[in-house]
């Protein structure tokens, strides 16, 4: 049975009303599509804080690979940064949708 332009319109609607958490659910897919960015953000969440020379051997990985993961992270606001002198420090935004699907991630887990 085909759809009535009513039940059309409404699905449109709804689809409109959705597209901001479309798009975050979307924005959040993309950043934990990779593994090395889950690493990354469960092993700050494991220390609340790290710098990126922990975060490097903590994952065994180079700096600049972890400075490139902190970059797309920080772009979709996932982590904060704190500088103390030359070093800086990077926790998890708990208000981002990244972050808490990471959460929901590691709830899920067996």
């Amino acid at each position: 049975m085909p759809l009535t332009s009513k039940q059309l319109q409404a699905s449109q609607k709804m689809i409109k009303q959705m597209a901001e958490v479309i798009n975050k659910q979307s924005h959040c897919c993309a950043m934990m599509s990779d593994p090395t960015r889950i690493k990354l953000l469960l092993a700050i969440k494991q220390f609340k804080e790290l710098s990126v020379s922990e975060i490097a051997k903590i994952l065994q990985i180079t700096v600049s690979a972890v400075s490139h993961q902190l970059k797309n992270l920080e772009i979709f606001g996932a982590i904060n940064k704190r500088k103390k002198g030359q070093q800086v420090f990077y926790s998890l935004n708990r208000q981002s949708p990244v972050v808490q699907c990471l959460y929901n991630f590691q709830k899920q887990r067996l």
